[in-house]
């Protein structure tokens, strides 16, 4: 990942990153917001707090009329916004800006037998074992990489998300399939994993992003392997397929669980499960993966309730 430089630049540039160093926003969402800054001054040739208020108006209208989509232009907006009112204290030149809406779309369904052929087409037994945990538990890829051992707790049929979308904790549903092919990944890796549950060239180090995305797309795509509207399978569309699934054989009144666990059910952090940071005294690392207590007896498969401590 490029790596953006915390010094150099404009004032302006710096006191905009110092800003968004202070409100906490992640490296992607920073160097998107540059980006969107940086289009302006090019498209005007100007310092960007040199520009009206009807300047600013008019380039953001013509990325609308050049056809950019409503996320693009409203993370345009968004970076403007923190640009003039927060960073430059000229709040009078974004005022009349205004977010359009994101029309609603379903996820776009992968038929299992194409996943289960793309999950058994990766050769490598960590690789493979990771996708399928990606695909069968809803998780993204930098939500993989990130899993510790000690975050499955396979008593509850739970996998602890520490760091997932914006830094949220989350529990995410562990189904029995997953549980046991994390059992044989156990089993036949050496080492055993010790910290991260996927490492890459070492226990002590984790598997990268990029080279679960590249064992992903690496391997030819069988014949046929497209989702029912003929788009090409990715790891992110995989995921959406999986929670569309969820959605479907989980659903019951109101919420289904899946939206419950993944934190798509509009719950306000902090208002999820409370997740103990530290394992019981006495219990090694790994003990929870290897436990063999029967699926039956893990509370009947219920999620804990609300703010319930799990074991």
């Amino acid at each position: 990942m490029k790596v953006r430089p915390k010094s150099g630049g404009t004032p302006a540039r710096r006191k905009m990153i110092a800003t968004m160093d202070m409100k906490g926003l992640s490296a992607n969402t920073q160097d998107n917001y540059l980006r969107s800054v940086g289009a302006l001054a090019r498209f005007y040739d100007r310092p960007p707090q040199s520009l009206s208020a009807e300047e600013v108006g008019v380039w953001v209208s013509g990325r609308i009329d050049a056809g950019r989509c409503p996320r693009t232009t409203n993370a345009d907006v968004s970076a403007l916004r923190l640009f003039y009112v927060d960073a430059m204290d000229q709040p009078e030149k974004v005022k009349d800006l205004h977010c359009r809406r994101v029309p609603d779309r379903l996820p776009r369904s992968i038929p299992e037998a194409d996943v289960c052929r793309l999950i058994d087409g990766i050769d490598d037994l960590r690789y493979r074992t990771a996708t399928l945990v990606a695909y069968g538990c809803a998780l993204r890829i930098s939500e993989v990489v990130a899993l510790q051992v000690d975050d499955v707790r396979s008593e509850d049929g739970l996998l602890h998300i520490a760091h997932g979308k914006g830094g949220h904790e989350r529990m995410a549903f562990l189904p029995d399939t997953v549980l046991e092919a994390l059992r044989r990944y156990w089993k036949n890796t050496e080492p055993h994993p010790e910290s991260w549950l996927f490492y890459g060239a070492g226990p002590e180090r984790p598997m990268t992003a990029e080279s679960l995305r590249a064992a992903f797309n690496e391997k030819p795509r069988p014949s046929g392997a497209r989702s029912r509207h003929h788009v090409p399978l990715s790891a992110s569309r995989g995921r959406h397929s999986s929670l569309r699934t969820w959605g479907a054989d989980q659903r019951g009144p109101g919420l289904s669980r899946a939206q419950v666990t993944r934190g798509d059910a509009g719950l306000r952090p902090g208002h999820g499960c409370h997740v103990p940071h530290t394992r019981p005294s006495g219990q090694r690392a790994g003990s929870c993966l290897l436990s063999e207590r029967p699926r039956e007896a893990r509370r009947g498969g219920h999620l804990p309730p609300r703010r319930a401590r799990i074991p």
